[in-house]
């Protein structure tokens, strides 16, 4: 551990060769809806869809399943095109091109 807390230099490789995310976002761009994919324990979850201002777009309550899990989540036809953070139980999944 480096001073003031920082990680070592095998933490950072460890951080470089762990850069594949999780979630999959599709389409994208997309105009009405989207698709979240990605390997989950089953439970209650949240999707959210963030502006880059840090506005809350869509918070949307979804059942998930052990294994893999695809979420259909509509787009309201009020949201400006525009790029978005798409977040997953409060991790991000990626971000999103609104058309």
């Amino acid at each position: 551990v480096g001073v003031g807390g920082g990680t070592s230099p095998a933490g950072l490789m460890a951080a470089a060769v762990d850069n594949v995310s999780p979630y999959t976002i599709s389409p994208n761009p997309a105009t009405d809806r989207f698709t979240v994919s990605f390997e989950g324990k089953a439970g209650r979850g949240a999707i959210e869809l963030i502006s880059l201002t840090g506005k809350r777009e869509i918070s949307e309550k979804v059942n998930m399943t052990d294994g893999m899990n695809r979420l259909e989540i509509q787009i309201p036809s009020g949201i400006l095109p525009g790029v978005y953070i798409v977040m997953v139980n409060g991790q991000k999944a990626g971000s999103l091109i609104k058309k």
